[in-house]
């Protein structure tokens, strides 16, 4: 009825322009008419996100979304060609995690009107989140690892279909926003490892969905808040470094779903141990320098699921309870820096599931001390490198030495590893604060032990040569470490 109703002189106009149309939605080509394509405005919008990070690998000749024949893409690009009768499609996923990708987010990013999930993780971006990503409905967004700035970003906190954002690992700064609280959806939230400030806003306690929140590594002030307590549905909680102060909430206890609470670098008054008696699921517990006094609870040894316990450097008095003996599950057991008292239990000793060394002067006094601990962790750093031949202990310093004495840093090592004791400063005088975070040590040990590789090949000592740990020194001066921090 409607071409009857055009005038003749137009009806010629009307089918080019429909030509026209349907040449661009359909495109041209072999199989156009049988494959779902992606619309032409997201390609057009691919290529552009394409010229701006530097995407070679994309091939625009064929359709992004027919994987079959496009393996350019590889698992970067997923679509949904459910539209119009399996004729179209829309761009829903795009990863392109650890690809090393240098400039800016991209604004383009908003013009794919179904776009879930976005992962531009683990690249050298930089500036900020650009303000058209609010309009965005994703469901799924991980900037972690780059290098972006600025305050928190707006834009994010109107993209309220979010469940999962992470930025873990940037530069961003200044204070958590209320707006935060827009995000009723969300169930993991990880801003861990930038510069927030400021006290966590009370808006958080909106977010009742959340069962993952980790903000480790950040600059914030005021208490651990109360709020957290409200939050039932945590599986995961980590606040570790956050200058957060204690002491740590008796809403905690609330929290039966966690299996994974990690906290530590409390500042502030202590307090008793938390009660988490009624937590059956923990698998990890990090409660580490939280300034935590009094006895450990007994119930802690009848988690069943437990397989870490970090209760180091607090005040910890009394003895390592009985009921620890029922942990059948546990991988690993810290408890460095406290004031503990009496010998390790019998069962400790008979089951050994602690791997590594244990000091001869227990086997001479039945107690350990911190001298003995860091002793012990000297001896399981080096065995870490364990190879499948031996050599002697004598061996392997005199490899250390010839490469700390050649390596970048003569004046620093003045003849390598120091075995005189007018030159090293005792280990048990190490200050606690640089024990308990042992960012000095890590770097040092990961150096030594490729610099034992490269010199050694697959050759190494025996495992229970201990004489190599009794020769054992910072390779730096303590004064030399804390000078460079």
């Amino acid at each position: 009825m409607a071409w009857r109703l055009l005038p003749c002189g137009w009806r010629p106009l009307f089918l080019v322009v429909l030509g026209l149309v349907l040449a661009e939605v359909h495109g041209s080509g072999d199989g156009a008419a049988s494959l779902p394509r992606l619309f032409p405005a997201e390609v057009r919008t691919l290529r552009r996100i394409a010229d701006k990070m530097g995407i070679s690998r994309w091939n625009f000749s064929i359709d992004p979304c027919n994987s079959g024949s496009n393996s350019s893409y590889g698992q970067t690009l997923n679509c949904d060609c459910s539209f119009y009768n399996h004729t179209f499609c829309h761009v829903t996923n795009i990863s392109l995690g650890g690809q090393n990708f240098t400039g800016e987010l991209p604004p383009e990013f908003a013009d794919f009107p179904n776009l879930l999930q976005l992962d531009l993780s683990r690249s050298l971006l930089h500036g900020g989140v650009p303000d058209q990503w609010a309009r965005m409905k994703l469901q799924g967004l991980s900037l972690m690892g780059n290098n972006l700035s600025g305050l928190f970003p707006m834009a994010l906190t109107k993209i309220t279909t979010l469940t999962n954002l992470s930025i873990e690992g940037n530069n961003f700064y200044g204070p958590v926003p209320s707006e935060i609280g827009h995000l009723t959806q969300m169930e993991k939230l990880i801003l861990s490892t930038n510069e927030f400030s400021g006290p966590l806003p009370a808006a958080l306690a909106r977010l009742t969905n959340l069962t993952d929140l980790r903000i480790s590594s950040n600059k914030f002030s005021g208490r651990v808040p109360v709020f957290l307590g409200k939050l039932t549905k945590l599986i995961k909680l980590q606040i570790e470094g956050s200058l957060l102060e204690g002491p740590i909430p008796t809403g905690f206890s609330k929290l039966i779903n966690l299996s994974d609470l990690r906290i530590s670098d409390l500042r502030g008054r202590g307090s008793v141990f938390p009660d988490l008696s009624g937590l059956v699921s923990m698998k990890t517990i990090i409660l580490r320098n939280c300034s935590i006094s009094g006895s450990i609870p007994s119930y802690i040894g009848n988690m069943e699921n437990l397989k870490h316990l970090d209760l180091t450097f607090n005040k910890l008095t009394g003895e390592i309870p009985v009921s620890f003996a029922n942990m059948g599950s546990v991988d690993y057991i810290y408890l460095t820096g406290n004031s503990l008292t009496g010998s390790i239990p019998e069962w400790i000793l008979k089951r050994n599931k602690i791997a590594g060394y244990m000091a001869p002067e227990y086997a001479m006094r039945g107690y350990l001390t911190d001298k003995a601990d860091v002793y012990s962790f000297g001896v399981v750093a080096l065995e870490i490198v364990s190879g499948k031949s031996t050599i002697p202990a004598s061996g392997i310093l005199q490899a250390i030495n010839q490469q700390l004495i050649s390596s970048s840093r003569p004046s620093r090592r003045q003849g390598g590893i120091r075995t005189s004791s007018t030159h090293r400063r005792p280990l048990h005088q190490i200050p606690r604060s640089a024990l308990a975070s042992f960012s000095w040590a890590l770097p040092l040990i990961c150096w030594c032990c490729l610099r034992c590789a490269e010199q050694l090949g697959c050759q190494c000592w025996e495992s229970k040569e201990t004489a190599v740990a009794r020769h054992w020194g910072a390779p730096y001066p303590i004064e030399e470490v804390e000078k460079e921090k």
